[in-house]
């Protein structure tokens, strides 16, 4: 059998995965973009969620903080923003020390460390986990218009609009086994001391 196949010229690679053998998935010819399937339905939702007007504001906000220029366009701003050095130095401006190493390197594992640092960074100052980007979102380019969302998000907390995220602190098993032993333990002095 096979790995390919040719129907009425278009061509077809068996599925990668072992459960679908007799699965054939259309590969894009040289120079086109497949505009079919999850993946293109999927940057196709991202795309119509996209606001440029947010992206605006999420811009302004990041260059009157940091008074590095900002290009305007979707892939402009993200690629401005992906090696995560940028973003770094807007946590350290608004809280000192948020970010303690700033990785500069060009690759990709030191880029994507910066963009971790600065989640971490901004979910101490109170920007709440959901509304914060995941590190591809960014770096591959997936879900930019959450980046924009999660710079929004910062820029209220920072300005007071909105109140830092309540961190809950529910007790863990952990937690519930030495707040019980503690209190064992406090009884036995207690009937000790008397």
């Amino acid at each position: 059998m096979s790995a390919e196949a040719n129907f009425r010229g278009i061509q077809y690679s068996q599925a990668k995965d072992n459960k679908s053998r007799n699965m054939y998935v259309r590969e894009a010819r040289p120079g086109e973009e497949v505009t079919e399937g999850l993946d293109a339905t999927q940057r196709k939702k991202m795309a119509a969620k996209y606001s440029t007007e947010l992206e605006t504001q999420a811009r302004e906000f990041i260059e009157e903080v940091t008074g590095e220029p900002v290009p305007e366009g979707r892939e402009e701003f993200a690629g401005r923003l992906k090696t995560g050095v940028l973003l770094c130095e807007l946590a350290n401006e608004l809280m000192e020390g948020a970010v303690r190493k700033i990785n500069r390197g060009k690759i990709a594992f030191m880029q994507m460390e910066n963009i971790s640092n600065f989640l971490k960074a901004i979910e101490k100052m109170g920007v709440s986990t959901h509304s914060s980007f995941q590190p591809p979102d960014l770096f591959e380019l997936k879900n930019v218009g959450q980046v924009v969302t999660t710079i929004m998000a910062l820029r209220d907390v920072a300005s007071g609009r909105c109140a830092p995220a309540a961190k809950k602190k529910e007790p863990t098993a952990v937690g519930r086994l030495r707040a019980r032993s503690k209190g064992e333990r406090q009884i036995r002095e207690q009937a000790e001391a008397v």
